[in-house]
């Protein structure tokens, strides 16, 4: 062996250990600290020919989007496809305090300091349904926001748990309503039927084209007999 071919084998033995990104699978997932154990995908293959399995990494952070205090959380499960990237320098100080730090360990793209980014997938994964829309689907609730502004919500029950909710503009509704508490209106309230089984208040109400407040009623005379139709 001469010297380039003993260089290239000794380079090609190092580069075994420098580790710069990789798929794996999740193993186990601590949605409090947001970290991770995982499988890494693909095996090693060295010069020799013999291959062997990386064993489990442990304490992986996961990156979830978040910034400015403010964040989404996606749930993380067992089998879930990641792609991780390997620091250049030891995480183990940093992810102690966050802050600027100077690690202790002289390792670099060291197999235990990886970080899980969630979303990978490979192609045999289904796709959505378009290219267009803005989609977020989980479990059969999927929400679209479209290229015209169009928002289309798709579930079995919402729930919106609010001290105020303001619409501005129209509002659809093609089914019924419960109202548990008062319903203030400003302008006119327009049904084909009024059916209610508590009191209603309003300073004046048409019915059958006829102002409830104002309105009088014909063949008035004293007695037990009953009026005629309203005027």
């Amino acid at each position: 062996m001469n010297t380039i071919e003993l260089l290239n084998e000794l380079f090609s033995n190092k580069m075994d250990d420098v580790h710069i990104s990789m798929p794996a699978k999740i193993v186990n997932y601590d949605h409090t600290l947001r970290k991770a154990t995982v499988q890494p995908a693909i095996n090693q293959r060295y010069n020799d020919g013999e291959v062997v399995e990386f064993p489990l990494i442990h304490n992986v952070p996961v990156i979830q989007p978040s910034s400015g205090g403010a964040f989404i959380h996606l749930p993380v499960k067992q089998g879930d496809n990641v792609l991780l990237v390997f620091s250049e320098k030891s995480l183990e100080e940093w992810l102690q305090n966050g802050k600027i730090v100077t690690p202790d360990d002289p390792r670099q793209n060291d197999l235990t300091d990886a970080i899980a980014i969630t979303g990978l997938s490979p192609f045999i994964a289904s796709g959505v349904a378009n290219n267009e829309d803005v989609i977020i689907s989980y479990k059969g609730s999927t929400i679209s926001i479209k290229p015209d502004s169009t928002i289309e919500a798709e579930t079995g029950t919402a729930n919106i748990i609010a001290d105020e909710v303001n619409i501005s503009g129209n509002l659809n509704v093609g089914g019924n309503v419960t109202v548990v508490g008062n319903v203030d209106a400003d302008g006119k309230l327009t049904a084909n039927a009024v059916e209610s089984v508590t009191e209603i208040k309003s300073l004046t109400a048409l019915i059958g084209g006829k102002d409830f407040a104002t309105h009088l009623h014909s063949g008035v005379q004293s007695g037990g007999s009953n009026t005629g139709v309203v005027v």
